[in-house]
């Protein structure tokens, strides 16, 4: 197998032990350059050797890893993400955005349009064309 070298200039911050198998999308290093984090190896497959420890600064074309593939049947298993509700904590921000709305504040609206006001809705909708602006 021939290593997998780095894309670029990083410290290492984690990476796999020899032995572990990573599904694809898991990555086998994860090098961190200017604060940021930058997965390495996503292909997924068995981790045959390790040419790097954590903290150590790599440059690009460094040896990180070498990985096999491993059959799909083999091949570490996702569990199954259920899409079809919406999960409490989202329905919760929903919620929780859907208070400011006017739709959810009549008796300060009707307020604004008794002193001849518009909301401040009413006013960004009076200046740009319709359906252009998403909240």
């Amino acid at each position: 197998m021939n290593p997998i070298p780095s894309p670029i200039v990083g410290t290492v911050v984690r990476l796999a032990e020899v032995g572990t198998r990573l599904a694809p999308g898991e990555p086998a290093v994860v090098l961190e350059s200017m604060k940021m984090e930058h997965p390495v190896a996503l292909d997924g497959g068995e981790v045959l050797a390790v040419h790097v420890a954590p903290g150590d600064v790599v440059e690009p074309g460094t040896p990180l890893v070498e990985l096999a593939p491993i059959d799909a049947a083999d091949a570490p298993v996702e569990p199954e993400v259920d899409n079809g509700g919406v999960r409490a904590d989202l329905a919760e921000v929903r919620h929780r955005h859907e208070i400011g709305l006017d739709d959810h504040r009549e008796s300060s609206v009707q307020k604004r349009h008794e002193r001849g006001f518009r909301t401040a809705r009413e006013n960004i909708e009076a200046l740009i064309d319709p359906g252009s602006l998403i909240e």
